[in-house]
């Protein structure tokens, strides 16, 4: 620069300088000369500024409720609105058909929102404390995602409350399973109905029957205790079923069944002797099975089985026909006929026919069976069984209750069940008498004499305790002071064997003694068929 140019503005330095000294004189005086002003003796008002509202930092949660950005009053509120307000709404719970609801409150159920919105504020708080370090330390804006939290709601219940109420409710759920069991049929069109004519049979005694085992069911209390607690504690209240168990009755046993029939028994005059066979499982029971009783015309059966293992193939002519009315109307004369098969045909020779049955019967160990004359008599009056027993017979000597049995024509209840027994087994290819006699017997002819006393003609003993239209095979037998009748019951349960032996001393009446059969037949058909 020239000397010109710095002269130049140091004049207009000087200038400038020189216009501030004035205005600066010029301020001075003019509040020199401003009046005093005075102190005023009114209070100033002062205004409470409140502290800007904490909010919630972003990522925030509480039980899975975004609460980001509110306050905490806002977040309060929504979780009272998403929260607490489910929890509180009564629980569904279905108990198999029944539907019920359970109210939290009878519960104790307690929802520790305070302690949470603590720990958000407390969180919230570190949280600006340790964004703004990081900002001072790095100078400069924040950057990078927030890491979400969700703190935890804590909901309580009383557990005792809940298992009293589980208890309860068991209290009114849970049933005791019943096995089978027997009571009075008071309802008597029930058995007519069935074409079961109980006044026939019973006119003095209420008829009683078996009726069926009933499933308990039990309340599972224990395994439902944790799942409800936590649908209790769930917001989202999905319906609860609760564990239950069913309970099943005990097997039926036929030592039920035979308990009832020694009641019954017990309540009749004279001696009654039964056998049951179940012959599905083989199980078996009895009541005086084994005391001695005339054979009559029971003993038939043993009588057409002798005929059949001598037949070759099936009877024809006569001898069909003999057989037939022997087993269908109890036929005496013929049953001497079907007896005498195999043997010279005089009549002397029938009792060498009966012994030889009664041999028969022997090797299929039926050992309390003895046979030693025909029917109607005079071709044989020998010893009797007592006095000569044949080889095989058991020792009939102390079988007590006496009935004064026929001497030469005797069995029990259990022999003559047993027969039955193993003529079904034949029929179903196995069994004794195939074992015993492979060469003189087939299956099917089993099964010929099983279709043949189906058509027994007798419906007054037996039969008379029995529905309507239920297959029997069977054969009954008749004296003056005894009724009987066996056989083989095919019920909708399943077959079974019964052989009931009624006597009193001195006259038994048909109408009797047929009553007396009739409603034991019932007890063991009601037992195998319950109500």
């Amino acid at each position: 620069m020239s000397k010109r140019g710095v002269w130049l503005a140091l004049f207009l330095l000087f200038i400038l300088l020189s216009m501030g000294t004035h205005s600066l004189f010029l301020g001075w005086e003019e509040a020199s000369i401003r009046p005093t002003p005075t102190l005023s003796t009114t209070p100033v008002p002062v205004v409470a500024v409140d502290p800007p509202a904490l909010l919630l930092p972003p990522g925030l949660s509480i039980a899975g409720v975004p609460l980001g950005g509110l306050t905490l009053e806002q977040a309060e509120a929504a979780l009272e609105r998403y929260r607490l307000r489910p929890l509180r709404r009564p629980l569904l719970l279905r108990l198999e058909q029944r539907s019920l609801y359970l109210d939290p409150v009878e519960v104790g159920l307690e929802v520790a929102l305070a302690p949470a919105l603590a720990a958000a504020e407390e969180y919230a708080r570190q949280w600006r404390q340790q964004r703004w370090a990081v900002q001072l330390s790095t100078n400069g804006p924040l950057v990078g995602p927030v890491e979400p939290v969700d703190l935890p709601l804590q909901v309580d219940l009383d557990a005792s409350a809940l298992h009293a109420f589980l208890q309860d409710l068991a209290g009114e759920y849970d049933r005791r399973s019943r096995p089978r069991h027997q009571e009075v049929v008071t309802d008597t069109a029930l058995l007519a109905d069935m074409g079961v004519l109980s006044p026939t049979w019973s006119p003095h005694f209420p008829p009683r029957a078996f009726y069926a085992a009933e499933s308990g069911r039990r309340l599972r209390v224990e395994a439902a205790l944790e799942p409800l607690s936590a649908a209790l504690r769930q917001w989202q209240r999905e319906p609860l079923s609760l564990p239950t168990e069913v309970l099943e009755p005990p097997a039926p046993r036929l030592a039920v069944l035979q308990q009832a029939l020694y009641r019954r028994a017990a309540s009749m005059p004279g001696v009654v002797g039964l056998y049951v066979r179940d012959l599905q499982t083989g199980a078996e029971i009895g009541v005086n099975e084994r005391v001695i009783f005339s054979g009559a015309s029971v003993v038939k059966i043993a009588i057409m089985l002798k005929a059949y293992l001598f037949w070759q193939g099936p009877p024809s002519g006569d001898l069909e026909e003999a057989l037939w009315l022997m087993m269908v109307y109890s036929s005496n004369e013929d049953s001497n006929t079907v007896l005498g098969v195999g043997g010279s045909g005089a009549g002397e020779d029938l009792p060498v026919q009966s012994l030889a049955m009664t041999a028969m019967l022997h090797e299929l160990g039926l050992r309390d069976t003895c046979m030693l004359s025909p029917y109607w008599g005079g071709f044989y009056r020998g010893p009797t069984c007592f006095q000569a027993p044949p080889p095989g017979l058991a020792d009939l000597s102390d079988r007590r209750p006496l009935t004064d049995p026929d001497a030469y024509r005797l069995t029990t209840p259990r022999d003559m069940g047993l027969l039955l027994a193993d003529i079904y087994e034949c029929g179903q290819g196995e069994g004794a008498i195939l074992e015993r006699f492979p060469e003189q017997i087939t299956p099917a002819e089993c099964q010929s004499m099983l279709e043949l006393m189906l058509q027994n003609a007798d419906r007054r003993r037996l039969l008379a305790g029995l529905p309507r239209d239920v297959p029997v095979a069977h054969k009954s037998g008749w004296i003056s002071d005894m009724k009987a009748d066996t056989g083989i019951v095919f019920s909708p349960a399943g077959p079974y064997v019964v052989s009931i032996f009624v006597w009193e001393e001195g006259l038994l009446p048909d109408a009797w003694g047929n009553a007396r059969i009739a409603a034991l037949s019932w007890l063991v058909y009601s037992f195998f068929n319950p109500f």
